[in-house]
């Protein structure tokens, strides 16, 4: 399948050079590679994707239509490998790419689910000398405050 064909962003690339550069990644998968092979400087290529955000999309519609086609062969020879009970060192190989083209569904670990509401944290700390705490209702639900007890004696102090 070609991968260019359908990407609408690419309709609109004008430029002969950049277009050509859009046409022959597939066949590369390498920046350098293709900037070569079309007869530019890889850092021409960069500042195309600065400065062209049309190009700058037109290679990440290139990309991710790629990264599907290549995930779709992977999980088909999986698949494969799995129902005619064939299995080769090449194994590993073929789940780290499966992994790296589709992080989402082939990760190791489950995914964080977000939890959101009141977390209550309890953490009892030795009260220091001289600190009175007291229990104290405050919108319903119980707070604490601390307050300072100073004898008579450290009051003259500070003042003093």
């Amino acid at each position: 399948m070609n991968n260019t064909e359908d990407i609408k962003e690419l309709k609109d690339i004008k430029h002969p050079k950049k277009r050509l550069f859009l046409e022959t990644y597939p066949k590369l998968l390498r920046t350098v590679k293709t900037a070569e092979a079309i007869g530019v400087n890889e850092s021409t290529v960069y500042r195309w994707l600065e400065a062209d955000k049309l190009f700058q999309q037109a290679l990440q519609a290139l990309k991710k239509r790629i990264d599907t086609d290549r995930l779709e062969e992977v999980e088909a020879e999986i698949h494969k490998r799995a129902l005619e009970g064939l299995s080769k060192q090449s194994d590993i190989l073929l789940i780290f790419e499966a992994k790296s083209l589709d992080p989402g569904k082939y990760r190791e670990k489950p995914a964080m689910i977000p939890i959101s509401g009141d977390i209550i944290v309890r953490h009892m700390i030795p009260r220091p000398p001289g600190v009175e705490v007291k229990q104290i209702k405050e919108g319903g639900r119980d707070g604490y405050r601390e307050e300072e007890s100073v004898t008579e004696g450290e009051d003259k102090a500070l003042q003093g």
